[in-house]
Order: C-alpha cells, then sequence, then structure tokens
C-alpha cells in the first residue's frame, strides 16, 4: 500500500514538472534590440506571435528598405518612449510595413523618413502570374512576405540577376512572372497609386485586412503619393491612438493619413502642419467607415479639406477639434457623397470650416462650434470663441469660461469620463485623454 502510494506521488509529482516545462515553452518572449538581436527586423523574423521587441534608445536607420512586420501579432515597444528611439527610413518607400491579417503593436517610436519620395521617370513591374510570392530577400530561401496577382504593378527599386527589388514596398519578385516598363505618365502613376497600392504610406503602409494598433509614436517628415504619413489599405482596420502626426507630405492625397475603404480608428491624436497637393491635408478618407474622434486636427492644409476630406465615406467626427487648416474648398472638412456625422467637434479660424457641394439635414452636424456660423441655432450648434487655453503654443484644452464646456450632446453616450455632459472638441467625451 505505501509503496503504491510512493509511486503515485512521483508520477503525479512528473506530470506536474512536464506541465510546467510545457507552460514555460510556451510563454511569450522578450527580445531585445540591439543586445539581443543587432537590428529590428532581426528580433522579428527571430519571433514568434505573442512575443514583445523591446528596442533601445538611438537612431535605427534602415539602409536597405523598411521594416516588414511578419509575424500577425507581436509587440514593437521602445524601451524610453518616442523621442528617443527614432526609425530613420531612408524615403524609398513605407519605413514600418504590416502586411495580409496582421494584427501587431509598434508603440513609442519617432518614424520619419531622411529623404522625400521621388515620383518621376519611375521603371515599373507589371505581374503576370496570379498568388505571386512577394520575398524579404532575392531568393526563394527568403520568407513570403506578401503576394501580388495578375495585372498588379509596382515600381522597381533595383534588379539583381532573376530578381526585381520593389521600389515602395519591402520585397522582391522572380523576373519571370512581370514584365518591365520604363517610366509612365501622370495618369499612370495616378492608376497605379489608387488601384494596386504602389507609392503608398511614407511613414506606415497597413495592408489589405490588417488591423494593426500604432501608438504613442511621433509619426514626422514622411511623404510619399498617397498617405505620407500613414496608409490604410481596402479592408484595414487599425487603431492608431496616442500619436503625434506632424510634418507629412503627400504628392496627391492624405497628407496625414490615407485610407481607402478602410475602417480605422483615428483617436486622441495631434495631426498637425501636415500637406496634400490634391485634397486631405491632415486626412483623407475614401469609402469606407473611418472613425474620428479626440483628435487636435491643426494647421494642416490641401486644396481641398485641409483638415480632413471625406469623399464618399460613412466617416464619423466625434469630438474633435479643428483648427487654423487652410484650403480652397473646406479648410477644416470637404466632404462629398456618404454620410458623414459630426458630433460636438470645434471648427475655429479655419479657411473655410466646412464645405459639401450638397448638405443633408441627415449630414448637417450636431452640438458643435462652427466658427464661420454654419448651422448655427440647429441640432444645438454654436458660433462661439471656444477660448483655448494658449492656441499660440499649440495648447487646445478649454478655459474654465469657455462655451465649450459642458455644450455638447445631452445624451449620456457622449458623456465626459466623469460623468459630465459633453464637453465639445479633443478634451471632452467618454474617450477622452485629459
Amino acid at each position: 500500500m505505501i509503496e503504491t502510494s510512493w509511486k503515485n506521488i512521483k508520477i503525479a509529482c512528473s506530470m506536474v514538472l512536464f506541465t510546467f516545462a510545457f507552460a514555460t515553452d510556451a510563454l511569450p518572449d522578450i527580445l531585445n534590440v540591439p543586445t539581443d538581436y543587432l537590428t529590428i527586423q532581426e528580433a522579428i523574423h527571430a519571433s514568434e506571435s505573442g512575443d514583445t521587441i523591446m528596442v533601445g534608445s538611438g537612431v535605427h536607420r534602415l539602409y536597405a528598405g523598411g521594416i516588414t512586420v511578419v509575424r500577425d501579432s507581436i509587440i514593437i515597444k521602445s524601451a524610453e518612449g518616442a523621442k528617443k528611439t527614432i526609425i530613420e527610413g531612408r524615403g524609398k518607400g513605407p519605413v514600418i510595413t504590416f502586411p495580409e491579417d496582421c494584427s501587431s503593436i509598434i508603440d513609442g517610436f519617432t518614424i520619419t523618413s531622411i529623404s522625400k519620395a521621388n515620383f518621376v521617370n519611375i521603371q515599373y513591374a507589371e505581374v503576370i502570374s496570379n498568388r505571386l510570392n512577394v520575398r524579404s530577400g532575392p531568393g526563394t530561401d527568403y520568407p513570403v512576405v506578401g503576394t501580388l496577382n495578375k495585372g498588379e504593378r509596382r515600381a522597381v527599386e533595383e534588379i539583381i540577376g532573376p530578381w526585381i527589388n520593389l521600389k515602395f514596398e519591402t520585397g522582391w519578385i522572380h523576373r519571370k512572372y512581370a514584365t518591365l516598363s520604363l517610366g509612365c505618365s501622370e495618369n499612370d502613376i495616378e492608376y497605379a497609386g489608387i488601384v494596386s497600392g504602389t507609392l503608398n504610406g511614407g511613414g506606415i503602409y497597413c495592408a489589405s485586412s490588417s488591423s494593426p494598433t500604432i501608438a504613442n509614436n511621433i509619426i514626422c517628415g514622411n511623404s510619399a503619393l498617397f498617405g505620407g504619413g500613414i496608409y490604410c489599405a481596402p479592408s484595414s482596420s487599425p487603431a492608431i491612438v496616442g500619436n503625434v502626426i506632424s510634418k507629412n507630405n503627400a504628392a496627391r492625397f492624405g497628407g496625414g493619413i490615407f485610407s481607402c475603404k478602410a475602417s480605422p480608428t483615428t483617436r486622441n491624436n495631434r495631426i498637425m502642419e501636415n500637406e496634400a497637393s490634391n485634397a486631405g491635408g491632415g486626412i483623407f478618407c475614401r469609402r469606407g467607415s473611418p472613425r474620428i474622434t479626440n483628435n487636435v486636427i491643426w494647421n494642416n492644409q490641401a486644396r481641398s479639406g485641409g483638415g480632413i476630406s471625406c469623399e464618399r465615406s460613412s466617416c464619423s467626427i466625434i469630438n474633435d477639434t479643428i483648427t487654423e487648416n487652410r484650403a480652397i474648398y473646406g479648410g477644416g472638412v470637404f466632404f462629398q457623397g456618404g454620410s458623414v456625422r459630426i458630433v460636438n467637434t470645434i471648427f475655429w479660424n479655419n479657411q473655410d470650416d466646412l464645405y459639401s457641394r450638397r448638405i443633408s439635414p441627415a449630414v448637417r452636424p450636431n452640438h458643435s462650434n462652427i466658427g464661420d456660423g454654419d448651422f448655427r441655432g440647429l441640432n444645438g450648434n454654436i458660433c462661439a470663441d471656444p477660448l483655448f487655453a494658449d492656441p499660440k503654443n499649440s495648447d487646445f484644452r478649454l478655459r474654465p469660461d469657455s462655451p465649450c464646456i459642458n455644450a455638447g450632446n445631452p445624451a449620456s453616450i457622449y458623456n465626459d469620463p466623469d460623468e459630465s455632459r459633453n464637453d465639445m472638441g479633443a478634451y471632452g467625451g467618454p474617450k477622452a485623454h485629459l
């Protein structure tokens, strides 16, 4: 009897030790850059889903292409914050790329480029095969980082043997499955930008069906044809939270952020001093259902939609402060088609606050402060100096005597964090980051 019990105890202990060892193997790892791995990309390739890559302070220069987050759910985080941890691209494509189905997190970096992209004299590769693998290097030994389909066109960076290095997306394709063409017309560039994703996302590119979290970064000094700071491809749904998106440039649309048939959540950001030659100096939305809440959108410019441009999209603009933006049409917000919802938002000192060729009653602003007097007295809208705390130093919090305090939509779903009635602008509402 005693011998049998002792045997059972030994078996039980062995099972516990085995279970513990298995659980230990399954725990997420922390990979340190540059202590464990010299570069962020090396650490990404060595990581597994659930791991955290902790990046030390300093300037992390990218000498060949950008960073592609090839793992679907990892955390890439700086050890000392965005001001001390800089990822510096070469201006030849996105600094960071999130491929399809990627839901990883990038947190706490300055993401910038040292030179602006050049959109002239571009050589193109047109894919002639469906489901063509895009690899991280020139050979089949390199991992697949994406796929292209027949008819898609990409700009060419260089050709090494039978392999083509794509200029504005980190990746290589085999020359056997593409035809090359030298130069392109302005229409070719525009077609490639809209349809195939070429020249998109100077700072960050979010591929179709990706859902990354982009948090607490400084995204500045980047340029692209579409989406100087961030590009959101069709069916993507990134969370863009708590960033400074500043001084980015788009040769066409979306100086700060470009969204095409996507559903990004853009919350608690400072989007300022971005520029687009055509539309959407701060943000450009084409179709899709973007949600834009609790942002300060300041001093951006474009031909139309200096702050935000919405084209046939179901866009929600809630508790934002949109001020001192410039455009010929709609310095604050330009929209056409779709169903734009504007609630609890401050428009002040823009060059033309709102512009649309047709505004139906369903898309009229609600409980907002509109400086040029549009819709005053309708739906709870007002027109009054919001009394910002220190606008000359870009402090757009409200003074205690501001007419925007407790003047937002009275419905409880819009209440401030202290459960009081909504304050208009970026610092009010349930998602306010005070």
